[in-house]
């Protein structure tokens, strides 16, 4: 009987053993579909997948959007591949989750509007989208198929603002990526893969000034009236040697150049690197001599190397005297800084880079004669690396004669030199298998040569295949604003949905650049506080139009965040439209919001809520004159702008809840789950009606009266 028993058990236990495996299996499957394996995540990347589709509701373009918001006032496209006119908006991607929770989906705009989450309606509304919330739903922890469609209303402004609640929070505008949920997309889409390349080749017509040579090319795109460098002066600027090997292959000293290589149908001289040609334009265009470098002193120079890492030059140019670690970033080399410029003009050169050439990329940083001098003097010290001299003789009449006849004026000005017409052939006629797009140099013929990749040349051709002409008058600022932030780096000092600027990557450079230093002088003050820029993420959603352009142009008169040594730059030509086109792209208006009088009897209730019995604000914030009490590292920045800079809706949102904007800031956040404050006496303690007492009190800008 006992053995029975024992048997019996054993028996018990292995069908226990043999059940385990499938308890367990199906508990990993589950987890597995919730969480999928890094593999499959890896493929994908922050953004989604926008296509626009017609009134016919076919899909005529595809692009990858960063806000699900859209602005297209009437009579405007919301896509150059588009006509202006109805059209339908889908963002597609997945909504990746970190933990299981619950999402809250409301917007603002009009016209029809679906929201679905794993292919199960969320939210539709139609008409105006005012005052709808969607539900709670449930969100997987992982993957889940994120799709919104968006319908415009048949006439009038086409507008669109979604906001969401994870977590019973309150509602926010969508982000690409917050603590734990990201919003992502396979950047291979075939959607994306199919509209890629007519996108490519309107933006090289445009980039590449096409339409200075070729006929027929006119378009809205603000690229397509970018000037060139005006050549005039020339002489009193460069180095003879280093214009002569620009001319002959300007690529190989600036992989990035845009410049094509003129004359390239073999060398015309005994010297390889240089062609004869291009060295009798050089003698035409430069002076014969050339001026010996000044000497300066160690403190001088040292404190050009700190203006080069501390301002984040470092970000868009690789150093004199260092190697390109990484060439994928397409940072400019300065190895023939000393080469190229006189020393007097590169120092009227960082003063001023737009003097010659409006629409240069190089920002103008505002130095002073004495910071000017201090980066030049770094900057040709530790250019060690000379061009090679060359043996030629060049002829600047046969140069004077080549620079009419080669096309130069097409595109560069001299002094105020007008240009010519247009003199090739309309791109409806041309040949897309030769001249400046061959596969083959050989094939080019009297075509320049831009030296595009096979990629570059099958988007022209591309181009060549739609409707060109319709799809280069029209344009939208938004995707103009993608275009410049691109263009101009951005991303190489201030970090955009997460992503880390290109500057805080370059401690190896920096370190290099500043070993073996000399202390700093009593001009040179040590930074303190957190020397991080501003991110990028909500600037359209943030600032006003009006001063987010004079921000741009380098007009505002002070410094917003006064503790940072580095500085905003200012790129003055696209100024106006960047700032429109940032706020159009949260779905804002391009113009500042009409605000009414601020209510006496708040902006007091906001005043003694900002001192130091109420919310403290004064301890960190400066008020006008009156410096902040006592801040944390450095203060923050001053209350007295605030009405000139932000939007009162961003404000409203940032004071309930600053990390969601600015993830590790050092402003805290007085909200608590309730939505109160700790002020029960003020206002109940109602969280968002205190904060609207001190958006009153602000409104008083500079003539604001302190308090403490």
């Amino acid at each position: 009987m006992k053995s029975r028993f024992i048997f019996l058990g054993l028996v018990l236990i292995f069908i226990a053993i043999l059940q385990l495996p499938w308890q367990w299996g199906g508990r990993a499957t589950r987890a597995l579909a919730e969480n999928p394996p890094a593999s499959g995540a890896a493929k994908l990347v922050p953004g989604l997948t926008l296509s626009f589709q017609n009134a016919a509701g076919e899909t005529v373009d595809a692009r990858d959007a960063r806000v699900i918001a859209l602005n297209v006032p009437a009579g405007q496209t919301v896509s150059p591949l588009l006509p202006a006119g109805p059209f339908t908006a889908t963002w597609t991607g997945t909504l990746a989750n970190t933990i299981r929770d619950t999402c809250r989906f409301t917007a603002e705009g009009r016209g029809d509007l679906v929201i679905t989450l794993n292919d199960k309606p969320v939210l539709e509304v139609h008409g105006d989208f005012a005052n709808h919330e969607s539900p709670a739903v449930p969100i997987r922890k992982g993957k889940n198929k994120f799709q919104v469609v968006y319908h415009s209303p048949a006439d009038g402004d086409a507008l669109l603002r979604l906001s969401w609640a994870p977590s019973e929070k309150p509602f926010e505008p969508v982000t690409l990526t917050t603590k734990q949920i990201q919003l992502l997309h396979d950047p291979a889409d075939v959607l994306l893969a199919a509209h890629q390349a007519v996108r490519q080749g309107r933006e090289l017509v445009a980039t590449m000034r096409c339409m200075a040579c070729h006929q027929g090319v006119t378009g809205s795109m603000p690229e397509m009236k970018q000037d060139a460098p005006n050549l005039g002066d020339l002489k009193n600027r460069l180095n003879k040697l280093w214009v002569a090997y620009w001319i002959t292959n300007p690529k190989a000293l600036r992989p990035t150049a845009s410049m094509p290589c003129v004359f390239h149908d073999g060398p015309a001289s005994k010297d390889p690197a240089i062609d004869q040609r291009a060295g009798d334009i050089a003698a035409y265009l430069t002076a014969a001599e050339e001026l010996a470098t000044p000497a300066a002193g160690p403190e001088v120079i040292a404190r050009g190397a700190r203006l080069f890492t501390g301002l984040g030059c470092v970000a868009c140019h690789v150093a004199p005297g260092l190697v390109d670690s990484d060439p994928s970033l397409n940072r400019v080399p300065l190895k023939y800084v000393r080469s190229k410029y006189r020393p007097e003009a590169l120092t009227a050169f960082l003063k001023k880079p737009e003097a010659h050439y409006a629409w240069i990329k190089m920002p103008n940083f505002h130095f002073t004669d004495e910071e000017a001098a201090a980066l030049t003097a770094w900057l040709l010290d530790s250019a060690k690396d000379e061009l090679p001299p060359t043996r030629l003789a060049f002829n600047p009449e046969n140069g004077r004669k080549l620079f009419e006849s080669s096309g130069c004026l097409n595109c560069h000005a001299v002094d105020k030199s007008e240009m010519p017409a247009p003199s090739a052939m309309d791109f409806t006629h041309a040949d897309f298998k030769r001249g400046c797009v061959a596969d083959e140099r050989s094939q080019n013929n009297k075509g320049v040569d831009f030296a595009f990749t096979s990629e570059q040349i099958a988007s022209l051709r591309a181009l060549a295949g739609v409707d060109w002409k319709a799809v280069l008058q029209r344009d939208s600022l938004p995707e103009f604003t993608a275009r410049q932030w691109a263009a101009l780096r951005c991303n190489a000092c201030h970090s955009i949905d997460g992503v880390d600027s290109i500057w805080a990557n370059q401690d190896t450079d920096i370190a290099a650049i500043e070993k073996d230093l000399p202390p700093r002088s009593d001009k040179e003050p040590e930074p303190k506080g957190d020397q991080s820029r501003p991110p990028l993420t909500w600037t359209g959603e943030k600032l006003r139009p009006s001063w987010t352009s004079a921000f741009i142009a380098g007009q505002i008169p002070y410094k917003p965040r006064t503790w940072l040594y580095a500085r905003m730059p200012s790129f003055a030509s696209r100024a106006d439209l960047l700032a429109k086109g940032m706020a159009m792209e949260h779905g804002c208006s391009s113009s500042d919001e009409v605000r009414p009088a601020p209510d006496a009897k708040l902006a007091e209730i906001g005043k003694n809520l900002t001192s130091q019995t109420g919310l403290g604000c004064v301890k960190c914030h400066s008020v006008a004159d009156q410096a902040a009490i006592a801040p944390f590292e450095a203060e923050a920045p001053n209350l007295a702008h605030v009405d000139a800079r932000l939007r009162h809706e961003y404000f409203k949102h940032w004071m309930m809840q600053p990390p969601y904007y600015l993830p590790g800031t050092k402003m805290p956040s007085f909200t608590n789950a309730d939505g109160q404050t700790a002020l029960k006496d003020v206002l109940n303690g109602d969280a968002a009606a205190e904060y609207e007492a001190i958006w009153n009190y602000l409104r008083a800008g500079e003539k604001m009266e302190p308090t403490q």
